[in-house]
């Protein structure tokens, strides 16, 4: 719902990363959720631009030694945002965790 907020309140594009949950059921109706929403963002035209980055957890016990660990287990929250900045299309970003929201405007 924040990142649907944050859309709402954004035309410009977004890059949002976001962790998947670690069990595979929970994982699927997440990203089905998020396909619902850039589906709907995509047919309205209105508000952002969404581009997503879908990152899994690193598997328990399981060595980081690059990307293709997914985010890295004890930042996620930096991994997700380097994610993000990584992915972004436009040469100037605004680094906005989902918790804020930007002023309409």
């Amino acid at each position: 719902e924040r990142l649907a907020a944050q859309c709402s309140l954004w035309s410009g594009v977004v890059s949002a990363a976001v962790l998947l949950p670690r069990r595979p059921a929970a994982a699927w109706r997440a990203r089905a959720r998020l396909s619902s929403l850039h589906a709907k963002l995509e047919r309205e035209g209105s508000g952002c631009r969404l581009d997503l980055t879908l990152l899994r957890p690193a598997r328990r016990g399981s060595s980081c030694g690059g990307s293709s660990c997914g985010a890295a287990p004890l930042v996620p929250i930096n991994a997700l945002r380097n994610a993000a900045l990584e992915a972004a299309r436009t040469d100037l970003v605004l680094l906005l965790d989902v918790d804020l929201l930007p002023s309409k405007g």
